[in-house]
């Protein structure tokens, strides 16, 4: 992975991802504290105060097609593994794209692309609620947001943002290696993990 840039507040790390592809960039990864304007799928808004991990990733190694539809199952299937890793917490997956502990939504997954001209770059961004307060919604969703501080003590420690983040980083630059080599996503393993997986989980709506 190239560069990390970093930082205080950001309206969403993948829209600072994707500004950073126009400018010609290849790979790196945004960081932010805060987020003014986190979104996650199908336009919906994310909460984003401090104390969580907001993170994109950008690469230029990869192309267009059922493969990068994959990337939102299987940076899924990483973020899992990188809070398995820090905190020993193991989540489950609500398909495509979101952790959950205890009925409660974790962490969010959010997969963007760019295409200009012959220039394809892929953005994947996830939003961790690490040791937040998390507003809760007047509605009563299925799924209410929850904070991983809620589960572990470890959480509850600032520090250990800084290590979710390195984690986080080396696992989806992996994933981007791997995709890039000609991999593919495990379906086996997503479907050990997630709650209400689909026959098919490729391509999705």
């Amino acid at each position: 992975m190239g560069s990390v840039f970093r930082f205080d507040t950001l309206d969403s790390t993948n829209t600072k991802a994707i500004s950073l592809a126009r400018e010609g960039v290849s790979e790196a990864a945004v960081v932010a504290k805060t987020q003014t304007g986190g979104r996650g799928r199908l336009g919906k808004s994310f909460d984003s105060p401090e104390g969580g991990l907001y993170l994109s990733v950008l690469t230029d190694r990869l192309t267009p097609g059922a493969d990068v539809l994959a990337l939102t199952p299987a940076a899924a299937l990483a973020a899992r593994r990188s809070i398995l890793r820090t905190y020993g917490l193991a989540c489950q997956i609500k398909y495509p794209n979101d952790l959950l502990l205890d009925g409660k939504k974790i962490c969010g997954i959010l997969c963007e692309s760019l295409s200009e001209g012959e220039k394809f770059s892929a953005v994947i961004g996830a939003g961790i609620n690490v040791c937040t307060d998390v507003p809760q919604p007047d509605d009563a969703p299925e799924y209410p947001p929850g904070s991983l501080k809620d589960f572990c003590e470890k959480a509850g420690d600032p520090a250990s943002l800084q290590e979710l983040e390195s984690i986080l980083i080396e696992e989806l630059t992996s994933l981007i290696d791997a995709f890039a080599a000609g991999c593919r996503l495990d379906e086996a393993e997503y479907r050990r993990h997630c709650i209400n997986c689909p026959e098919t989980i490729v391509p999705f709506s």
